[in-house]
């Protein structure tokens, strides 16, 4: 079984790099403070569709439905600190957040951006998790009056496998605004608490039934499921894990984590934030700057320490882009944004993992291959070598 071996830990940022080469679809993982609702969300305007998006095709459903679960509008989940001030009162002392909820959404538009660990992805502005990446900066105005976003966010990305195929459509088909899609993370505190269509589980229709719904119908109708029960078989692990043998009793509330079953893990923080302001280790850069961050070489990431090194930066602006006195201007388009995002960590299981020539491919044809995407719901598989 794979979890019976030990997980290879990647040191070098050409090792991370070569994880991503192949365009892997990821589960992209992060924790959600679902006690920070001070902010707007990116989306909290933006006209309700069904265009469906799965990190890249249609089959996500992240931007159907504005937040109505826990209280939270449309971006009111950011990791922040974990406590708050209670009314005042004379023996009053901060009470806690309530614990950070696990989020998961399918990311497939990622790409390296050089051979040291740093990659770039796109995310539609109105999904759940792009105010999770992207939170909002509180307490000025932004960038010229525009939203200015904080970096520095953590996340993992987890590759899966053949058999996993339906997780990841399920997953991409239902948003985290209505609750979390861990399986086992539901419980009956969140239909307390909210007043949301994870509240009860819509009865399955009968064949007569279902032949009067519409495709959109269907569709919506399975979301709801999805939604109140969560996808099966969809479990977090510790970051370096196959299995989790005590479940999520083996992680704390604020562990970043993957997700069961995958093969490679990824954990990152995100750099700069394109298509609005960004922020990067405190210093605030406009779009146009931040296409030309470079890092002094030996500065970064301490990984495993617990501690971080401050990343120093050389701001300014690159030949034939002086002229862009715009900083909101879309570098992609007016609905999505362009992350960058460094790998600071990686794990990749023994089985997936050419140490000879630096590749993640599968050793052997006894080993499920991993996923890459074609676009409408049709996967393709990276196998081992013949």
């Amino acid at each position: 079984m794979y979890h019976q071996r030990e997980w290879i830990r990647l040191r070098s940022g050409k090792e991370f790099s070569r994880l991503l080469y192949p365009n892997p679809v990821c589960f992209l993982t992060a924790l959600c403070d679902t006690g920070d609702v001070e902010r707007e969300g990116h989306g909290s305007n933006e006209k309700k569709d069904d265009a469906r998006e799965g990190g890249g095709e249609d089959y996500d459903d992240e931007s159907i439905v504005q937040a109505t679960v826990l209280g939270l509008d449309v971006a009111g989940c950011s990791r922040s600190p974990m406590t708050t001030p209670t009314k005042p009162s004379g023996t009053a002392s901060p009470t806690k957040r309530p614990p950070a909820r696990r989020s998961a959404m399918v990311l497939s538009w990622l790409s390296p951006a050089n051979n040291d660990g740093r990659f770039m992805l796109s995310i539609k502005r109105s999904r759940y998790t792009a105010a999770i990446l992207a939170p909002l900066r509180r307490g000025d105005d932004g960038c010229g009056g525009k939203p200015s976003f904080r970096t520095g966010i953590e996340f993992v990305l987890s590759v899966p496998v053949r058999g996993m195929e339906r997780k990841v459509l399920e997953v991409g088909s239902v948003s985290g605004r209505f609750g979390s899609k861990f399986q086992k993370m539901r419980s009956s505190d969140d239909a307390a608490d909210a007043a949301s269509p994870a509240e009860a589980v819509p009865a399955e229709p009968s064949r007569m039934e279902r032949g009067l719904m519409s495709n959109r119908q269907r569709k919506r109708h399975k979301m709801h499921r999805l939604a109140a029960l969560g996808v099966e078989g969809l479990r977090p692990v510790p970051v370096g894990r196959y299995a989790s043998a005590f479940g999520e009793e083996d992680l704390d509330d604020d562990d970043q984590f993957a997700v069961e079953g995958t093969v490679a893990h990824l954990r990152c923080m995100t750099r700069t934030v394109m298509g609005g302001c960004g922020e990067t280790d405190g210093e605030e850069v406009t779009m146009t700057q931040s296409m030309s961050l470079t890092p002094n070489e030996g500065d970064g990431e301490e990984v495993g320490s617990g501690k971080r090194k401050r990343q120093h930066t050389d701001i300014g602006s690159p030949a034939g882009v002086g002229d862009n006195d715009s900083p909101e201007d879309d570098v992609i388009d007016e609905t999505h944004f362009l992350l960058l995002a460094d790998v600071v960590e990686a794990h990749v299981h023994p089985s997936y993992w050419d140490s000879d020539k630096l590749l993640f491919r599968p050793k052997s044809k006894e080993v499920a291959p991993y996923l890459t995407f074609f676009g409408s719901q049709t996967f393709g598989f990276v196998v081992a070598q013949t």
